[in-house]
């Protein structure tokens, strides 16, 4: 049984990533696990296979207009339609964990969120990367010649 901490004095701070590549990384490592949730949690796997088709959805979305895949008003409307219920989500989130101060960088991380996430993804189904100086391949330690 998994339930929410509300109270303030159990949330973790911890640092942001140094940079936009240092946050690419730690996703693509966070990512990496994803065949083992197949097994340890079916559901979640099908979540997180949703939540990767809709964001390279929308990041093909000006792809498919100009090859005329689909109308520029289907597509905005997906992308307007995603704006408002991340906002709501966002809104509601900010103030809860009362940091309304994150709100002015919405409409940019919106814009960037679907090209991330998928770029995330694809480095995470890679099973490759260094987390503290060291390099793992599928989350085992890779020996150094």
């Amino acid at each position: 049984h998994i339930a929410f901490a509300t109270d303030p004095a159990t949330y973790v701070v911890h640092p942001p990533a140094s940079s936009w590549g240092g946050l690419l990384a730690q996703r693509g490592r966070w990512a990496s696990n994803a065949p083992y949730q197949l097994f340890l949690s079916p559901g979640f796997f099908a979540y997180i296979g949703v939540v990767f088709s809709a964001n390279l959805l929308l990041a093909l979305c000006p792809l498919l207009v100009l090859t005329g895949g689909v109308g520029a008003p289907v597509a905005g409307a997906v992308w307007v339609g995603k704006g408002l219920a991340e906002g709501l989500l966002c809104w509601r989130a900010s103030a809860f964990f009362a940091r309304r101060d994150l709100r002015r960088y919405f409409l940019l991380w919106t814009a960037v969120q679907p090209f991330y996430l998928v770029l995330a993804g694809v480095l995470g189904s890679l099973g490759q990367f260094t987390w503290k100086g060291r390099q793992h391949r599928w989350g085992r330690k890779r020996l150094r010649p």
